[in-house]
């Protein structure tokens, strides 16, 4: 509905016929229309939303995938340690399996030479 003051001016700057039909179409309108002003005004205003919405994902992906640069590259540096660490150890084992290899070879030998021992005193083979 128009306002009492709009009318008046409006009512004086047309003719009676104008005048109602505009009324019409104004409340019928009821403010569900908008003219093209309004629209291009809409327009400008979800560009300008828009845009900035896309800057500030862009800013906002530039520092993530910084950031996961970062974590990638110290992941890397903590893997490329631990292999290190892991092929170093690995070599440890090695020599010490095969110190132990020869430890046990020493004690077949050892263990192997009494039973003969035994065996060759028992038959008297041997005369202590």
């Amino acid at each position: 509905m128009l306002l009492f003051d709009t009318g008046k001016k409006l009512e004086q700057a047309f003719t009676r016929e104008q005048f109602d039909a505009l009324v019409d179409v104004l409340e019928k309108r009821d403010g569900s229309l908008a003219t093209s002003q309004e629209l291009t005004a809409v327009k400008t205003e979800l560009k300008a939303d828009i845009a900035e919405l896309r800057q500030e994902t862009a800013e906002k992906l530039t520092a993530i995938k910084t950031e996961l640069k970062a974590d990638i590259a110290e992941i890397d540096a903590r893997l490329r340690e631990t292999e290190l660490r892991l092929q170093k150890e690995i070599v440890q084992i090695r020599s010490e399996m095969q110190k132990v290899k020869y430890d046990m070879l020493k004690w077949q030998l050892g263990v192997g030479l009494a039973i003969i021992a035994v065996v060759a005193k028992g038959f008297g083979w041997i005369g202590f």
